[in-house]
């Protein structure tokens, strides 16, 4: 169970289309040896390398549309370690769709423009949404994208690595109904088909030229989150990280994976993000500082849901006193994170990293953040829900560690000080469920969910524990009556909400 402060990135947040890893979907058929080796760098992790190559390559001929998207699909990955590239990114990106949609215009069956036109303009469609550019826009583009590759399929229905496009469409597009909140923009295009989607996902990771790794770094996630699949996911992506040790994007879509409600091993997530840590020691790169950043906001946020929090906080005191200049978000996101691990633990002191942010003009990008976080720091403060939390760390400490008679008896000792607090309450409930009691912890979270005192996210979590439990009960309809009034009910919850539609796919097993 997380512990309701993690920053996790939701099973959704492995959606191809709209997340960090929509440029997967560059369908790259094998045209050369040197554009493979170029994509190959690429997933050995050598971003660099890879720009170097298809630099040179399309310097030596302009023409040459594998290499000219090869080159846009590695800089789109570098944009967070390097937002400065993102202005010529997308003079580069325009740039390259007017030369496909004039080669279409040309001869509507060139298969290579096609091919690219339908790349391209999924690139920036993603572009366009992840970065706030135009929702609009990124539904034109994307609608558009999809058309294109079927198009190109007609044309070349041999061609593997094409068929990622189309199963990932197709794929989320058949689960689109209970992500209606997060899949806007998919809901324009027309309707998917899940197992199909699941079947040409499949063949690429299978007879895929260039693209197989990225084919199977995406069944790991629909495998654990949506499949039921999880010891496949876990063989997959324990192979994909062998494959290419040095990739620092694959050991995080591995260490997420431990980390989340499939595997819930937060020590070998941790393991994993000292791994990246170790390995980009003194590595000033922006692709080096930015791995460094976000290794260690996982592996605090590991620390964290393991209720280790002094730990937490040391590891982020670390980085924050090394005074990270790149990039730019690094500072400031690990002075908020701090800020809330300590105010959560009873430091006094921690609206200081809030401050420190708010008092630092070259910062004044997380002016809004930082401002909310004071607000409910000041919040949980007055209402008296801080103190409570602060006195639970040690029994959840316990529960973490399976120790569940000592964690009872310390819960117990919390709840005769704070007899009526919810939170006491839920967290008892959720010993019970975790020690397989589940018709003990029933009644109480049904007492939580419909409780007029209860904060929504206490209720958001109760409901969605009544569903886990119908679901190992086998009341698979009674559970997606919980999961669904989850969604309808506790849009702003986004922990549970995320975890509830997941459980409308597919039905709650505990992990291994």
């Amino acid at each position: 169970m997380s512990s309701g402060v993690r920053l996790a990135r939701t099973c959704l947040g492995a959606l191809v289309l709209l997340g960090p890893a929509a440029p997967a979907l560059a369908a790259q058929p094998l045209r050369s040896e040197p554009v493979a080796a170029g994509y190959h760098l690429f997933y050995s992790g050598d971003k660099l390398g890879a720009i170097r190559r298809f630099e040179r390559l399309s310097a030596e001929d302009p023409n040459d549309l594998p290499a000219r998207f090869g080159l846009l699909f590695v800089e789109d990955q570098r944009l967070d370690a390097d937002p400065t590239l993102a202005p010529a990114f997308e003079k580069a990106l325009d740039a390259f769709i007017d030369v496909v949609d004039k080669r279409r215009d040309r001869n509507a069956r060139d298969a290579e423009a096609l091919l690219y036109a339908a790349q391209a303009y999924l690139l920036r469609g993603d572009y366009r949404f992840e970065h706030d550019k135009s929702e609009w826009g990124a539904i034109r583009d994307a609608a558009r994208s999809k058309g294109l590759v079927e198009s190109y399929l007609k044309l070349r229905p041999e061609d593997a690595d094409a068929y990622l496009t189309l199963g990932l469409c197709n794929y989320y597009l058949g689960i689109a109904p209970a992500f209606v909140h997060f899949l806007r923009f998919l809901l324009f295009l027309p309707g998917g088909n899940r197992a199909e989607g699941l079947k040409q996902i499949e063949r690429v990771a299978a007879q895929g030229t260039l693209l197989a790794p990225l084919a199977q770094a995406e069944l790991v996630d629909i495998y654990a989150s949506f499949e039921d699949r999880p010891a496949e996911a876990l063989v997959e992506a324990e192979r994909f990280t062998a494959q290419y040790p040095d990739n620092d994007d694959v050991t995080f879509a591995l260490a997420s994976l431990y980390a989340g409600p499939v595997m819930e091993d937060p020590a070998r997530a941790g393991g994993l993000y000292d791994a990246v840590l170790t390995r980009r020691q003194g590595d000033d790169s922006p692709d080096g500082a930015a791995a460094r950043a976000t290794a260690v906001l996982g592996l605090a946020a590991t620390e964290f849901d393991d209720w280790r929090c002094d730990e937490a906080v040391a590891t982020l005191t670390a980085a924050i006193d090394a005074r990270p200049h790149r990039p730019d978000w690094a500072l400031p996101t690990l002075l908020l994170r701090r800020g809330l691990y300590r105010a959560l633990i009873g430091d006094l002191n921690a609206d200081a990293d809030v401050r420190r942010v708010l008092d630092d003009p070259a910062l004044a990008k997380w002016r809004t953040p930082a401002t909310d976080l004071r607000a409910q720091i000041g919040a949980r403060q007055h209402s008296g829900e801080a103190a409570v939390y602060e006195a639970l760390i040690p029994a959840n400490r316990l529960a973490a560690e399976r120790q569940w008679d000592e964690a009872r008896r310390a819960y117990e000792a919390v709840r005769a000080a704070h007899p009526n607090a919810p939170l006491v309450r839920y967290r008892i409930a959720l010993l019970d469920f975790s020690d397989g009691q589940v018709d003990r912890a029933r009644p109480a979270f049904e007492a939580l969910a419909s409780g007029s005192q209860v904060p929504d996210n206490i209720k958001a979590f109760s409901l969605l524990y009544i569903g886990r439990i119908d679901d190992l009960a086998g009341r698979r309809e009674e559970a997606q009556k919980a999961y669904q009034k989850v969604v309808d009910n506790y849009g702003k919850q986004e922990e549970p909400v995320s975890y509830a539609r997941v459980g409308l796919i597919t039905a709650y097993r505990r992990p291994d």
